[in-house]
C-alpha cells in the first residue's frame, strides 16, 4: 500500500493505489461513497480544479434523467461536505454553473512526485516512486459510464507523463557523471515498468561507467526476455549501444580498490564497510556463470538497503583481495562465494571475513536444486544477505578491539548494544542518556534517533511499567520520523513510525509505515519480524504467518522473539496447544512470553500455577513502586502494548488476562 507521509499543517491525498484523504494529524477522512471519491479525485487532476455541474452529472450519472443526475449531485456534494467538515476543510464550492475543489491546503502522492523528478534529488524521487510502487491510479474508483472512459484514458496518459520526467531527470543525472542515482532511480522505475526501454538503457550505460559489465549484462538480459514475452519483440538500438558500451568497458577491468571511498568523503560515523568480491564458479561460461553473476548482482542489491552497513564492488575473487586495506576505511569485511555444480544442481559456499586478520566470521554451503534460477534466487540471497549484517554486529559486539577509532560511532554501538540488552530501569535509562547525548553532539548523524525512540515507546525495554509518558511516546514519533527525514531509506524508521501508530491505535497509518518497511528492505531479518507481529495485531495473522516464515528463511536460527510471536498468533487463532509447544521453546523468556506461557496455559487447562507465578514475580520486578498493583491496572497496562484492531480480539486476549491477573 502507497505511504502517505502526512506534515504538519497538510492536508494530503492518495492517488495511487486505494483514494485515501488524510488530515493534518494523519487521520484517514472517511469518503465511503465511490462517486464521491472520484469526484474528489476529478476536480483535483481537473485543469483549474474545476468543472461545471453539467460535465459532473454527465460523468457519474449520465444513465439518469437530467434532474435525477442533478440532484444526485447535490446529495453527492452534501455528503462530501459532511466528511471534509469533520475534518475541519472547507475546500469544496459549488457556485450556479460549476463545482471547485480548493487546493492550496491539498498535496498528493502525484503532487510530490511530479516535484520531485522536476528537482536534482534523487532521495526525493526514490522516495516518491517508492509511494506508487505496483499502484495505479485511483484503483477502487472504478464506476461505469463516461467517468470510467475519462479513467481508463487518463491512466495511460499519466503514465506517460510520469516516463517522460523519469527520462529527463536521468539524462540529467548522466550529464553530470551521478552514475550511482542513475542506478538507483531507474531501478526504482524499471519495478513500476520493467519495458521502459529508455530507463534501462540509463542503469545500462551507469555500470558501465561505473565497470559493473556483469549488471549491465543480467540488465539487458531481463529486459530481452521482458519484451520477447510481452511483445515478442527485441530490445531496440538504444539499449543494445548501452549494452556495447558495457561490453567494451568489461575488457580493462580495474584492479586496484578504486571503488573505495577516500578520506576526504569518509564521514566519520561511517558504519562497517562491506566488499563484495566476484563470485566464483569453475566455469567461466554457461549457466552457472550466468548464475553466480545474476546471485552477486543481487546480493549487492539487496546489501544496499542497508542503512548500517557501506558497501562496495570489487571485480576480483575474494581470495585475491589480500593487500592491506587503507586504514581510513573504518571497520571491513569482505563477502566472497564459490559455485561448485554437479549432476544434480549446485552448491554455493558464501564466507564472510573481517579483513585486518581474514578470520571467518561466517560461512555457509547453500544447495541450488537444479541450478534454476526462478526457484534458487529468493531463497539463496534471502539467507546471504540476511546473514551479514547480524555476523558484523555480532563480530563488533564480541570483539571491542573491532570498534571503529571514530568516538561518535563507537559510542552509537556500545549505546545501542547497552540498550538492546538492559535488563532494569537504570541500564535503559543510561542508554537512553547516552543515545540523547549522541543525537545532541551531532543531530545530522541519523542512526542514534532509532534505538532511542524505541526506548521510549516500550517502558524502556520493559524495565519499568508505564514509563513511557505520553511525551516520551510523542518523543519516540518525532525522533523516527527526524531519521526518516536524515535518510528516507532507513528501514527500521519505518517500522517505529508503525508502531508508533499503531499504539496510538491509528490503523491506516500504521499500515501504511509498515508496508512500506517490508518494501524497502525484505532482506532484514529484524525487521521483518517486527512487520509480521504487528500485522497480528492488525488482524491479519496470515501475513503474520507468511512474514515470520521470512524470517526463518533469513534467519534460520531464530531468537526467542520468533517463538513467542508464533505462540501469540497460536493463541489468538485458538490453537492452545500449539501455541503452548511454540512458547515453550523460549530460553530466556520477557514479560510478554511469561505472560502468554500464563494465559495459554489457564486458557488450554494445563498446569498454570507455576507459569502464573513466574509472570507474578516478574511483573512485581517492573512495576513501579509507587502505584498499587491491581487486576484493573495490570489489564490497562498490557491492553497499552497489545493494540488488537479487531474489538473481539482484544476482548478475548483481555479476558485472558484477567483471569490470570486475579491468581495474582
Amino acid at each position: 500500500m502507497s505511504i502517505v507521509t502526512v506534515r504538519p499543517g497538510e492536508t494530503r491525498l492518495r492517488l495511487f493505489g486505494r483514494f485515501g484523504l488524510f488530515s493534518a494529524i494523519g487521520a484517514e477522512v472517511p469518503i465511503t461513497s465511490r462517486r464521491g471519491r472520484g469526484l474528489f479525485a476529478y476536480l483535483y487532476l481537473a485543469a483549474d480544479h474545476e468543472e461545471s455541474r453539467e460535465k459532473l452529472c454527465a460523468l457519474f450519472w449520465g444513465d439518469r434523467g437530467d434532474a435525477q443526475a442533478r440532484a444526485s449531485l447535490r446529495q453527492c456534494m452534501l455528503e462530501l461536505r459532511d466528511a471534509l467538515a469533520d475534518a475541519d476543510l472547507d475546500i469544496l464550492s459549488a457556485g450556479r454553473e460549476k463545482v471547485t475543489l480548493n487546493t492550496d491546503v491539498l498535496s498528493s502522492d502525484l503532487a510530490q512526485l511530479r516535484s520531485a523528478l522536476f528537482g536534482d534529488d534523487a532521495e526525493d524521487t526514490l522516495h516518491a516512486l517508492s509511494q506508487i510502487e505496483g499502484k495505479d491510479l485511483l484503483e477502487d474508483s472504478d464506476l461505469p459510464g463516461q467517468y470510467q472512459e475519462w479513467l481508463q484514458q487518463a491512466r495511460p496518459r499519466l503514465h506517460q507523463s510520469i516516463a517522460l520526467a523519469v527520462h529527463a531527470q536521468l539524462e540529467r543525472f548522466e550529464r553530470a557523471g551521478r552514475w550511482s542515482e542513475v542506478i538507483e532511480v531507474a531501478e526504482a522505475y524499471l519495478r513500476r515498468d520493467s519495458l521502459d526501454e529508455t530507463v534501462a538503457a540509463a542503469a545500462i550505460r551507469a555500470d558501465a561507467a561505473t565497470g559493473n559489465a556483469a549488471a549491465a549484462h543480467r540488465r539487458f538480459r531481463i529486459l530481452k526476455e521482458a519484451m520477447n514475452r510481452e511483445y515478442g519483440a527485441a530490445p531496440g538500438a538504444t539499449a543494445r549501444e548501452a549494452l556495447a558500451r558495457a561490453v567494451a568497458t568489461q575488457a580493462s577491468p580495474p584492479t586496484s580498490l578504486q571503488p573505495f571511498p577516500t578520506q576526504d568523503r569518509l564521514e566519520i560515523d561511517a558504519p562497517p564497510l562491506v566488499i563484495v568480491a566476484m563470485f566464483e564458479t569453475g566455469q567461466s561460461e554457461g549457466e552457472p556463470a550466468r548464475l553466480v553473476s545474476i546471485l552477486r548482482d543481487e546480493v549487492l542489491a539487496g546489501l544496499a538497503r542497508f542503512r548500517d552497513l557501506r558497501v562496495v564492488a570489487d571485480p576480483r575473487p575474494i581470495d585475491h583481495l589480500s593487500e592491506p586495506l587503507p586504514s581510513d576505511l573504518g571497520v571491513a569485511y569482505i563477502l566472497g562465494a564459490s559455485l561448485r555444480a554437479g549432476r544434480d544442481g549446485g552448491r554455493l559456499t558464501a564466507r564472510l571475513i573481517r579483513t585486518r586478520d581474514r578470520f571467518v566470521i561466517w560461512s555457509e554451503s547453500l544447495a541450488i536444486p537444479g541450478l534454476d534460477v526462478v526457484e534458487t534466487i529468493d531463497s539463496i540471497i534471502a539467507r546471504v544477505v540476511g546473514a551479514v549484517l547480524p555476523k558484523i554486529d555480532s563480530d563488533l559486539v564480541r570483539n571491542a578491539s573491532l570498534l571503529p577509532s571514530s568516538p561518535i560511532y563507537e559510542r552509537y554501538l556500545v549505546a545501542r548494544d547497552l540498550a538492546a540488552r538492559a535488563r532494569t530501569h537504570d541500564e535503559a535509562r543510561a542508554a537512553a542518556q547516552d543515545l540523547e547525548s549522541l543525537i545532541a553532539t551531532k543531530p545530522s548523524f541519523a542512526l542514534p534517533y532509532l534505538p532511542l525512540a524505541f526506548l521510549y515507546n516500550t517502558d524502556f525495554w520493559y524495565t519499568r511499567a508505564g514509563s513511557s509518558s505520553p511525551d516520551l511516546k510523542e518523543r519516540a514519533l518525532e525522533l523516527a520520523k527526524t531519521a526518516l527525514a536524515l535518510d528516507r531509506a532507513h528501514v527500521h524508521g519505518y517500522t517505529i513510525c508503525g508502531w508508533s501508530y499503531l499504539r496510538r491505535r491509528q490503523w491506516e497509518p500504521a499500515r501504511m509505515y509498515l508496508d512500506q518497511a517490508f518494501s524497502l528492505n525484505p532482506f532484514h531479518p529484524r525487521r521483518v519480524m517486527e512487520v509480521g507481529y504487528a500485522y497480528l495485531f492488525l488482524g491479519d495473522t496470515a501475513r503474520a504467518r507468511t512474514l515470520l516464515n521470512r524470517h526463518l528463511l533469513l534467519n534460520p536460527d531464530p531468537d526467542d522473539f520468533y517463538y513467542m510471536d508464533l505462540g501469540l498468533i497460536s493463541f489468538v487463532e485458538g490453537d492452545l496447544e500449539k501455541a503452548a509447544n511454540y512458547l515453550e521453546l523460549i530460553a530466556n523468556p520477557d514479560i510478554w512470553a511469561l505472560l502468554y506461557r500464563a494465559i495459554t496455559a489457564k486458557a488450554g487447562g494445563f498446569p498454570f500455577q507455576l507459569k502464573v507465578g513466574a509472570f507474578r514475580n516478574r511483573l512485581s520486578m517492573i512495576w513501579p513502586p509507587e502505584a498499587p498493583m491491581t487486576p484493573d491496572a495490570v489489564v490497562t497496562w498490557v491492553a497499552s502494548h497489545h493494540p488488537f484492531q479487531s474489538q473481539e480480539t482484544e476482548a478475548r486476549f483481555l479476558t485472558a488476562v484477567r483471569n490470570i491477573v486475579i491468581e495474582v
